[in-house]
């Protein structure tokens, strides 16, 4: 044990004693008693005794033994011997004690020694003995000792004890004994739960030698307990140690509580503690009333002569102490008290001061009313002697109604109550730890009825010009009866010193947003309120609060913050190579003002340096020693600018000045000990300070005292070797809140050396009371990257924690291990204090038990206090709010000044507990939170007992909150309508109740729903604008629960809670940015993320529509309005949009805070799953980017749904950015896997095949040859072949999202610099994929495979554009491992997609069958020389002939004998006219149609036998006959037979004239229907018409595969080439056997150009004509016809030519009204009315 003695004059202790007899001392104490001083040691181990030495005054003596102990010299036996613990007393039996008191009990006068004993043997169960010292056994015999054990109380585990004493009203005395117990268990088995025990609290009797255990206290490792008095008041300290957890763990300080003080407060009816009979705590209570943050304590004792409490703390990185003031630990009430300054004619009293502080939330022991003025002219009002009498702090008392004196029958107010005048009042607060405060107030009351009219909160205050003001107003109309109900509201701000209003605002509340205000400007806000009272006008009541724009003071930073800088020249231990290093840099530029001027510019800083090194005497440093800075600046710098550049070269030589007794450079660290020109002390630093002002006048100097002068110290540690030198950015404030990542950022500082080597980094922890780094789940990035961040709720205690990031640029290995040893790392550190949130409190509801959307509940915050060092941690703000189904925390109220909050709240889910027949029991959890200051946050919960709404009344309960909800709105309170509609929306996601029974259908959910979702929107626009973050909270709250069920969300509510999730995200994204701290980011973030999970599934469903409300609930309008309402109609792709851009900005918010290098940010919403990371510019390059899904979604819940069991997963690979220079450094890299895809899967640009329409088809009929003599028929040359419609491609697997943007901003990189694509691997679900990959459309070829596509924002369709198949994978038989991968020049939002693929299969290929039904053909296996398909003709010209070319003129030359288009008509001399003629074939162009006929020769003629052409010779007679018989025979009988040859021919020609009209008739319109049937497909403007067949001689061009309603600028997807030809249907009679009236008149037109043009047919009789004139041709009447009709299509073909485009299409309106604008043809054209269109072709 050593003595120590402190030496005032040098202020230092000396050893003064030890005394060697002690062994393993574990506690000492000291004691006056009988003008003598004793000494008491506990000793352990194998010592296990107590000692006890009495004080010898000092002497001088005789020794033989001990001179040099007492400093004689050698030899001395006589001297001086100081006065020291010098006499032995006894040794006392203990058992390991590790805690003594030496005291005297209250009421006698006897010595006490109370020894704490911990253990013996294995077993903690040891008592705590009491002795009492025996003055007459001391002087008669030494051997009994002078103290002798009276008692044993009983203990487990003691370690510490402390008595404490005092005396009761009536004079008796009670005296007390505090037991810490430390450890409760078996020694041999130790766990963390032994050291969680109770401490006792004993009243001891010393008279009786009775004790009374009275009250334990938890405790948790006590390791000490101590009594102290301050302030009037007596306190208990108890310091923990540990708990079962470790050394996280706080201390307490109890306050002592008589009997006296316990009996008047049960007689007030108040309680203490758990304090419930007097008869309980009869001898007095000790309350707990602080929590001190300690880890590892050891101790917690009070100074006897100073107000500070000391805490001994020890952990695994050393001891220390931390002081507390007392005025800190006991603050006084901080009294605000909202009341209207005038109140009216009508109006009760109303105080209200419930929101006073520093109570730690619990009720204030002392609540004093005090009336200083009223009227004189009356007694004082009834009202305030209940206010005296009561002593509340909400006093809210209505003026009483009373029988008027003048007529019984008649109500009048009670004038004696609050009779009218000025009253002045003073209330004044005792908190629970005896801190005392009173306020004066003053209102009046006057005659008139006037509005009440207040504001919350202080009524004046100090403000900082660059902050968000808030301001809250209450006003309600006066209580006299006929006053009119509506308000009218409005504020105005006032500059105090120019008068001048400088904001006004027509809303209850009122935000001043930062930098409005002037620092230095005193202002006034006025919150006025008018009504309109009946026969007297209106009347105007006003409140107000004076508040103070104070400037801030700058922000000052030094970028590098405390760092090593190397100052060696020469590189390496040996130093072979000399080099030179650059200046040292001191940035702090970055320092700036909050405050803004006019232009919304940063006021301008004024810099000034302060230069020091630190100093030391022998081994103890003394602090900081100022020099001069010009003895280490560069040359021609300053050191008052923002910048303090060193000279390396001075401040190398001013190393000297640390040891000037050497002579020699003296460094912090890295010294070769081989090396004698230079040394190393760890005190050699430099403390560079950079002060900054704002001045109004640039040329003064900033200096220290300044109030507006801010500053930050860097210190420099140097190092005589050659570093890589790093940095840290340096933070705001050194206090850190432990609700958000912390982020430390580190990266290399020019060291004024060359170098271009890879730098590696290490991080390390060199103080703090827990080691955050020695696990690596207490970080979010890895320690050996520039960055560190440490994730929320990890730091612990109030302790500073210190963290170094060291760096090298050699080998990257000198990092492992103890990186203190790496002489070539250079580092920087940066130390930060946490600021412990508010703790120890709870929530209190009353009642425990209601109903739901019915009881009023109040929710207080009861006994919070927050950590007290230091006190601007104050206001406390509270919010309040309920845990939902999915346990999510619904935000009430946010932020309040007020420790109480009245609402209505839902009913719970849970029913644990509830008794079985009442099936309406639910069980609620509440939450309320507190947020100091500096935002540091504490919570507490209670469950609550909350009923279900009956099946028969949920209807009432609906329509009275509706009821409600119209209330507040004409009351313009926006806060209290997003609780009544947050509260409503949970009930409506009760699946739970009854919803059928109660009458209430789907239609009438989706209504509330969308009334809700627009109330909520107008009431932000309206009256929160602009919003604060608290408001936004509660907002999106409120947004969340009306979004929750997705079935029942209509488009238009989705689209305006899509607009919402915008305005609010945001603007936190813009504070964010701007480097505001945001205490409820969390709760924004998860109440955001509801609500996009809920508008993203709502949009996505299949049977999403615009939906007609029949009902619409929670409008606060007239219902005749409402049924005349019209709904906002909004398109799928519009709501679809919104949800991806909602997403985005989830995911912006997600890495908001974050640095390089961190963990990806995760968010599971429901329906999307997101994964954002930071990344460095050239971290892009090659970057691999891999999302999945969660493994616990249900495929139900998924749109396309995918395959069971199966995860998707997706994958981008960017590609190599080599020498590409981006726009920014750092960007956010964004994947976002959408289960339920929002975007309308219907909206494609891709047709597929329709496996559910298909027809036969066949091809045109056409004439073909029957034999070869020129008999033709009509057929069809393809027949029976299957053809199917089109459909739009559906979705088959999960889009995913692909963003990069520039962090914290909104610029994205929208494609890929040129020439360069990235890769996408998709998942899919093939079993979605209609018809399997093998199915085939025999006529076009056609099929559907799978491909990548993506939403084109521009066209808002899904599309192809710019997206390459590259492979696909159909997985295994469960569609496992299914995927597309594709090749895109752009990122967006991606999914597969069914897709046409080609005859080839070739996913999107351009090949298609030909019209002869041949992949990628020619048309030439079907066609003839002309390559005109399925015409009937063919190549090989019946075999007798070969082509003469190719094109539409090419013919068949034929052989010999062989005649006709094709060759199929033999027609020889011999074989055809009787070897007499020439056989004579007539078609024109490339006809089918032929005839044919003989020229005979001189002599012969032309005969027709049986269908036989042929030549009969004319023959010639002579007879002789009488003349009258020749003339009779030559002449007249020829005549005769001549004239009847005539009559016969013409009957025969007409006859048969009739039946060849009628056939041609048939074959006309057969073919044209046929034409019209087949080419309704066909672009008018590839058309041309062959000149004799009228039929289709094109060859078209590609089709699209899309809709025809798709105009430019969309791109057109094109099919290959397909060839049909005209079909021509037959032309039956109508069913009743009649004749077609459109036949009837076709006929006559046939006739009538028969009879103009003088038809004759082929082979017809020879006439004189032809005898007298050669042969000639003559077009037959078929000739004619056609000729007729192609001549008109062909000037019209013409016109159309040569009016472009725009005639084209006009002709194409003529011919065909209906047109192809709106219809689809095999390829995908629809008419308007969705069904085939087919051509009509005028002939």
């Amino acid at each position: 044990v050593t003595i120590w003695s402190f030496n005032y004059s040098d202020h230092r202790f000396w050893v003064r004693q030890q005394i060697t007899k002690a062994a393993f001392a574990s506690s000492v104490d000291v004691i006056h008693h009988n003008n003598n001083m004793y000494l008491v040691e506990t000793n352990t181990g194998l010592a296990d005794y107590t000692s006890v030495y009495r004080w010898v005054a000092g002497s001088f003596r005789l020794d033989e033994f001990n001179g040099p102990i007492y400093g004689w010299s050698t030899g001395e036996v006589f001297g001086w011997v100081p006065a020291i613990f010098d006499e032995f007393v006894q040794d006392l039996e203990s058992k390991n004690a590790l805690g003594c008191r030496l005291y005297h009990a209250s009421g006698d006068d006897e010595l006490y020694l109370a020894l704490a004993n911990y253990r013996a043997g294995f077993s903690n169960r040891q008592d705590v003995t009491i002795h009492r010292w025996n003055d007459v056994g001391c002087r008669t015999s030494s051997s009994t000792g002078c103290f002798e054990r009276i008692m044993s109380l009983p203990a487990a585990g003691a370690v510490s004890v402390d008595a404490f004493s005092y005396t009761t009203e009536n004079g008796q005395s009670r005296n007390f004994l505090a037991v810490a117990n430390g450890y409760e268990g078996d020694s041999k088995g130790e766990v963390g739960a032994h050291y969680v025990s109770n401490s006792f609290l004993y009243y001891v009797n010393y008279q009786t030698l009775t004790y009374e255990m009275i009250q334990p206290l938890p405790t948790a490792g006590a390791r000490s307990v101590s009594f102290f008095s301050k302030f009037g008041n007596d306190y208990l300290a108890i310091a923990n140690l540990r708990s079962s957890q470790g050394l996280s763990i706080v201390s307490h300080v109890y306050k002592f509580c008589s009997e006296d003080c316990i009996a008047n407060a049960l007689e007030d009816g108040e309680s203490r503690g758990t304090c419930t009979e007097s008869e309980q705590y009869k001898y007095g209570l000790f309350e707990k009333v602080l929590d001190i943050p300690t880890d590892g304590a050891v101790a917690l004792i009070a100074s006897n002569t100073r107000n500070v409490l000391i805490a001994a703390l020890s952990s695994g990185l050393g001891v220390g102490a931390t002081v507390y003031t007392m005025e800190d630990l006991v603050p006084r009430p901080h009294i605000i008290i909202n009341f209207p300054h005038i109140f009216g004619s009508c109006d009760g009293v109303y105080l209200d001061a419930t929101s006073c502080y520093n109570s730690a939330g619990r009720p204030f022991k002392g609540i004093t009313w005090s009336i200083d003025q009223f009227p004189e002219t009356t007694a004082l009002g009834s009202a305030f002697l209940q206010l005296q009498e009561e002593g509340r702090l909400l006093f809210d008392r209505r003026t009483p109604r009373i029988n008027c004196a003048a007529d019984a029958n008649q109500v009048c107010l009670d004038a004696a109550f609050f009779p009218f005048g000025r009253y002045t009042l003073s209330l004044s607060l005792t908190n629970w730890i005896g801190g005392q405060s009173s306020k004066q107030i003053s209102f009046e009351k006057i005659a008139d009825p006037y509005p009440f009219v207040l504001i919350e909160g202080e009524k004046e205050f100090d403000v900082y010009a660059a902050r968000e003001l808030a301001l809250y107003g209450i006003a309600r109309r006066s209580e006299c009866e006929g006053a009119d109900r509506a308000i009218s509201f409005g504020w105005d701000v006032v500059d105090d010193r120019s008068r001048d209003v400088i904001l006004s605002a027509t809303t209850r509340s009122l935000t001043i947003v930062p930098n409005t205000l002037q620092p230095g400007h005193s202002y006034t806000a006025y919150f006025n309120a008018s009504q309109n009272q009946p026969f007297i006008g209106i009347r105007m009541s006003s409140a107000q609060v004076r508040f103070r724009a104070l400037p801030s003071n700058p922000v000052v930073t030094v970028l590098g913050g405390d760092r090593l800088i190397g100052l060696g020249t020469h590189i390496g231990s040996n130093y072979e190579r000399p080099v030179t290093r650059g200046p040292v840099v001191l940035d702090a530029s970055g320092s700036y003002s909050p405050d803004m001027d006019s232009s919304g510019v940063h006021r301008l800083l004024n810099f000034s340096w302060q230069c020091g090194k630190f100093k030391k005497i022998t081994d103890a440093e003394i602090g900081v020693q100022v020099f001069d800075c010009a003895n280490v600046l560069q040359d021609g710098t300053s050191a008052n600018a923002a910048e303090l550049r060193l000279d390396a070269a001075k401040l190398q030589a001013y190393l000297v000045t640390f040891s000037p007794g050497l002579a020699i450079p003296t460094y912090t660290e890295g010294c070769d000990l081989d090396y004698r020109d230079y040394r190393c002390d760890p005190v050699a630093r430099f403390a560079f300070t950079a002060m900054a002002c704002t001045y109004l006048h640039n040329e003064d100097p900033c200096t220290a005292g300044h109030p507006l002068t801010s500053q930050a110290t860097v210190t420099i540690s140097t190092s005589p070797r050659r570093l890589q030198e790093v940095f840290i950015r340096p933070l705001i404030s050194k206090r850190v809140t432990r609700i958000f990542h912390f982020p430390l950022l580190g990266g290399p500082l020019p060291s004024g050396y060359p170098s271009n080597a890879t730098i590696s980094y290490r991080w390390r922890q060199e103080r703090g009371i827990k080691r955050i780094l020695s696990d690596p789940n207490n970080l979010a990035t890895p320690l050996t990257i520039k960055n560190m961040v440490i994730k929320a709720n990890v730091f612990t205690g109030a302790d500073d924690y210190t963290f170094r990031l060291y760096s090298t640029s050699g080998n990257p290995n000198d990092l492992v291990g103890d990186v203190r040893e790496c002489f070539s790392c250079g580092w920087a550190e940066i130390s930060v204090q946490p600021n412990l949130p508010p703790s120890s409190g709870n929530v209190v509801v009353d009642p425990s038990v209601g109903g739901s959307l019915d009881t009023i509940f109040k929710l207080t915050a009861s006994e919070w206090v927050d950590p007290p060092v230091p006190q601007d941690d104050y206001p406390l703000l509270y919010s309040f709010g309920y845990v939902d189904a999915r346990g999510v925390v619904k935000h009430l109220r946010v932020n309040s000044q007020s420790a109480t909050f009245s609402t209505v709240l839902p009913h719970g889910r849970d029913t644990t507990g509830c008794p079985p027949l009442e099936i309406e029991c639910r069980n609620l959890q509440v939450e309320v939170s507190v947020v100091d200051a500096l935002f540091a946050r504490g919570s507490a919960r209670s469950m609550m007992r909350v009923d279900a709404i009956p099946t028969e009344r949920i209807n009432s309960k609906l329509a009275l909150r509706s009821s409600a909800l119209a209330l507040q709105e004409f009351l313009e309170n926006p806060r209290q309508i997003l609780v009544i509609i947050g509260t409503v929306a949970d009930v409506l996601n009760d699946e739970t109740l009854d919803w059928e029974t109660a009458g209430i259908d789907l239609n009438y959910k989706r209504s509330a729903r969308q009334a809700l979702v627009e109330k909520i929107d107008s009431t932000m626009r309206q009256w929160l604008d602009p919003i604060t973050l608290a408001d936004a909270t509660q907002v999106m709250a409120a947004v969340s629960a009306a979004c929750t069920v997705p079935h029942e969300i209509t488009p238009q509510a989705s689209s305006i809670a899509s607009d919402i999730i915008q305005l609010v995200g945001q603007e936190t994204l813009r504070r964010a940015r701007n480097g505001e701290s945001i205490d409820r980011l969390d709760a924004l973030q998860e109440h955001i993320g509801n609500a996009i999970a809920g508008v993203s599934a709502a949009g996505s469903t299949p049977t999403r529509r615009a939906f007609s409300l029949e009902k619409y609930v929670f409008s606060g309008i007239d219902k005749r309005e409402v049924q005349n309402r019209k709904l906002l109609q909004v398109t799928a792709a519009q709501v679809g949009i919104k949800a991806v851009d909602n997403v985005e900005l989830g995911s912006q918010l997600d890495v908001v805070t974050h640095v390089t290098g961190q963990q990806a940010a995760v968010s599971e919403l429901g329906t999307v799953r997101t994964v954002t990371e930071t990344l460095e510019a050239f971290e892009l390059s090659n970057l691999v980017i891999s999302i999945s899904a969660a493994t616990d979604i249900l495929t139900a819940t998924t749109f396309p749904q995918v395959a069971p069991m199966i995860i998707p997963t997706s994958e981008m690979i960017l590609p190599s950015f080599d020498g590409y220079t981006f726009a920014a450094a750092e960007y956010e890299v964004q994947s976002s896997i959408l289960y339920s895809n929002p975007l309308p899967a219907s909206e494609s640009l891709l047709q597929c095949i329709n496996q559910d329409v298909v027809t036969i088809w066949e091809s045109p009929r056409v004439l073909v040859p029957l034999d070869n003599a020129g008999a033709i028929t009509l057929n069809s040359t393809r027949t029976n072949v299957p053809r199917y419609g089109f459909r739009t491609c559906g979705l088959l697997g999960t889009a995913v999202i692909y963003n990069i943007r520039e962090k914290l901003t909104n610029n994205h990189i929208l494609s890929l610099p040129a020439g360069q694509t990235l890769t996408v691997r998709l998942p899919f679900n093939p079993f979605l994929l209609v018809g399997g990959q093998e199915f085939e459309d025999p006529f076009t070829g056609l099929g559907q495979a799978v491909s990548c596509v993506f939403w084109d924002q521009d066209l808002d369709l899904w599309s192809q554009n710019g997206i390459t198949h590259k492979a696909i994978n159909y997985g295994d038989e469960t569609g496992f491992g299914a995927y597309v991968e594709c090749e895109s020049d752009h990122l967006s939002v991606f999914a597969v997609s069914e897709v046409p693929r080609d005859c080839r299969g070739t996913p999107m290929g351009p090949f298609s069958n030909d019209a002869c039904g041949v992949c990628d053909g020619d048309n030439g296996t079907c066609s003839g020389c002309d390559g005109a398909p399925n015409s009937g003709r063919t190549k090989d010209c019946s075999g007798h002939g070969v082509c003469n070319g190719d094109g539409p003129d090419a013919k068949c030359l034929c052989e010999d004998g062989f005649e006709g288009i094709i060759c199929q008509i033999y027609c020889t001399r011999e074989s055809n006219c009787s070897g007499h003629g020439s056989c004579v074939v007539y078609f024109e162009g490339m006809s089918m149609n032929t005839s044919v006929g003989c020229e005979c020769d001189a002599g012969y003629r032309a005969t027709s036998r049986n269908a036989a052409l042929g030549c009969d010779k004319l023959s010639f007679f002579e007879y002789a006959i009488p003349e009258w018989l020749f003339w009779t025979l030559v002449v007249g009988l020829p005549i005769l037979f001549l004239i009847c040859c005539v009559i016969g021919i013409f009957a025969w020609m007409v006859n048969r004239q009739i039946r060849q009209t009628k056939v041609l008739r048939d074959d006309i319109e057969g073919f044209v229907h046929a034409y019209a049937n087949e080419n309704k497909e066909i672009e008018r403007d590839t058309m041309e018409i062959n000149a004799d067949l009228c039929m289709p001689m094109t060859d078209l061009e590609s089709r699209p595969i899309v809709s025809r309603d798709v105009i430019e600028p969309r791109p057109v997807i094109k099919a290959p080439p397909l060839h049909v030809e005209p079909i021509a249907p037959e032309v039956e009679d109508w069913e009743d056997g009649t004749t077609d009236p459109r036949e009837v008149k076709f006929m006559r037109a046939l006739e009538a150009a028969a009879h103009q043009d003088e038809l004759e047919p082929a082979g017809g009789v020879e006439t004189p004509k032809l005898a007298e004139e050669p042969p000639q041709l003559h077009d037959d009447w078929r000739r004619v016809l056609v000729k007729s009709g192609v001549n008109q299509r062909l000037d019209t073909t013409k016109r159309r030519i040569g009016a472009g485009p725009q005639g084209m299409e006009e002709e194409v309106d003529e011919v065909n009204e209906n047109g192809h604008e709106n219809g689809t043809n095999g390829w995908g054209y629809t008419n308007g009315n969705g069904t085939n269109s087919e051509p009509q072709v005028a002939v």
